[in-house]
């Protein structure tokens, strides 16, 4: 049992450091002169943000 929390918790790390680093990546794009790029990026992170909270509660119910 301690394992499958101890992977998850690995996993949910790993999310928010890739989080992390689009954020950072998503900081350096300019909106106007790279719309679909910045576009894209910020529906990974919308994706993965929300893949964690969904994570999390699943996590939490087990």
């Amino acid at each position: 049992m301690s394992r499958v929390l101890q992977k998850d918790a690995e996993q949910e790390s790993q999310m928010r450091a890739e989080i992390q680093d689009m954020k950072q990546e998503l900081s350096t794009v300019n909106m106007m002169d790279e719309f679909a790029r910045y576009a894209r990026l910020e529906r990974k992170i919308n994706k993965m943000t929300d893949k964690l909270k969904t994570h999390g509660t699943v996590s939490l119910a087990a």
